[in-house]
């Protein structure tokens, strides 16, 4: 049975499903299985998991990282979508992802448009338009 299967039949907590996703030694599929348990989950514990994760090395995991804190629909992840947003040393489309989450959750694209205007990455940059016309991505 998988780490997750088991933590969710037990009832363990949030830190337990967290530290799965944490986990680079647990395989890529237990990792995003945690992801998506802590999302439906919600709430600002599961959050704040979620975002104690950007630091991993997968650009794939933060790209879904960032896309479930859209899903959760929260307030409480504007701020953290933000950081990320504006964190040049995460990778473009981790930060994309952000901006749709950030526009999804906030329904607001000034601080994207903001964020793309002082970008240096050219795909980003084309993407003001995008970002213009969209109350969620």
């Amino acid at each position: 049975m998988a780490a997750i299967e088991r933590m969710r039949n037990s009832n363990d907590s949030i830190s337990q499903i967290a530290s799965v996703l944490r986990d680079q030694n647990q395989p890529l599929t237990e990792r995003f299985r945690a992801l998506f348990t802590l999302r439906n989950l919600g709430g600002k514990k599961a959050i704040n998991a979620i975002a104690g994760t950007f630091s991993d090395p997968s650009a794939l995991l933060k790209h879904e990282l960032a896309y479930c804190l859209g899903q959760m629909q929260d307030d409480y992840a504007v701020s953290i979508l933000t950081e990320v947003l504006e964190d040049e040393n995460q990778e473009v489309i981790v930060r994309h992802e952000a901006a749709c989450s950030y526009v999804s959750v906030s329904h607001t694209t000034n601080q994207v448009v903001t964020w793309l205007r002082s970008s240096q990455e050219k795909l980003v940059q084309k993407s003001i338009q995008f970002y213009r016309s969209c109350t969620t991505c």
